[in-house]
């Protein structure tokens, strides 16, 4: 068994602003390893604020429920990290920024097992990243206050999505026991990137009340808030779909994906707990970012794998 790598990770966001009128509608997500000098930088790259160089905000946010970590230090295993984001494609080992868009498995890039805007975004993709920190399935390090509205519907780690590029494990398994608390939330993630699923609204009624409390929608909401989100995840599929069989353009996805999210939030907003309302106001506007989309050719060549039901 080798010797693992352990490193102190911490993690924050940045916010995405319209550049029209300076309004927040977002966050992008990334972690570092300032000992080890490894960058774990968000899919859409580092900030870069007033035309200076790529940095990383010194601003962490603060703790969300129900995990406050945001802006500690936590002890990971580097090297499932670096295994993780690369999504175990080769030449993963040794690098100190891992930002790609392109190259590696299926040409995806650093993107932990996940196809932009159809699995998950960068929220996902950091979270998978963090699962190194053998931390729970329900129990995400990085969150930001839009992460609300991609949670309800991607998962914490792209896990919700009703399809999943899987992430390979066979690289942990030749570094852990058998029994390793990180390893087994490793193989939970891998477990649910290869079913291909939708939840009935009573299984997506428990996943939900047991990720955001009891208490997630208000007194009475229930039936209404089960109605328009099984609504909003039927049309979040087609799009899916089109997009994978080549008959929807990328920025036509990114564009009605993001205005049926808009939708969503807003149709649930007065349904549920305070806290997820006000989260939910960061997200719809900028959920899938056109530029950080995939080529149409990729898309089609993914979904001769993913589309096989």
């Amino acid at each position: 068994m080798a010797e693992l790598a352990q490193a102190k990770m911490t993690c924050g966001y940045y916010d995405i602003a319209d550049i029209i009128d300076g309004i927040r509608i977002g966050e992008h997500t990334y972690g570092r390893a300032p000992d080890a000098k490894v960058k774990f930088q968000c899919y859409g790259g580092a900030g870069q604020p007033k035309g200076k160089h790529p940095v990383y905000p010194a601003r962490f946010a603060r703790g969300h429920f129900p995990n406050p970590w945001i802006g500690k230090s936590e002890p990971m295993d580097l090297e499932m990290a670096r295994y993780i984001a690369a999504n175990g494609s080769a030449g993963w080992k040794g690098r100190s920024d891992y930002d790609r868009r392109s190259g590696g498995n299926w040409y995806l890039g650093d993107c932990s097992g996940i196809v932009y805007g159809i699995l998950g975004v960068c929220h996902q993709m950091a979270n998978s990243i963090f699962t190194a920190a053998g931390k729970a399935m329900d129990s995400p390090l990085v969150w930001p206050p839009s992460f609300y509205g991609t949670v309800l519907i991607y998962g914490p780690r792209g896990e919700r999505a009703y399809t999943r590029f899987p992430v390979r494990l066979i690289y942990l398994h030749s570094m852990y026991p058998k029994d390793s608390p990180v390893l087994m939330t490793a193989e939970q993630t891998g477990a649910a990137a290869m079913i291909d699923r939708v939840e009935t609204p009573e299984q997506r009624w428990e996943d939900l009340r047991a990720f955001f409390g009891d208490d997630f929608v208000r007194d009475g909401a229930r039936e209404a808030f089960l109605a328009a989100d099984q609504a909003f995840l039927a049309r979040k599929r087609e799009l899916d779909r089109a997009l994978l069989a080549g008959t929807e353009r990328t920025d036509g996805f990114a564009s009605r994906t993001n205005a049926e999210a808009g939708r969503y939030f807003e149709t649930i907003s007065p349904l549920v707990r305070s806290d997820i309302a006000e989260g939910l106001q960061s997200g719809g506007a900028a959920l899938v970012e056109p530029a950080l989309m995939q080529p149409a050719d990729r898309y089609r060549e993914l979904g001769e794998t993913l589309l096989k039901s």
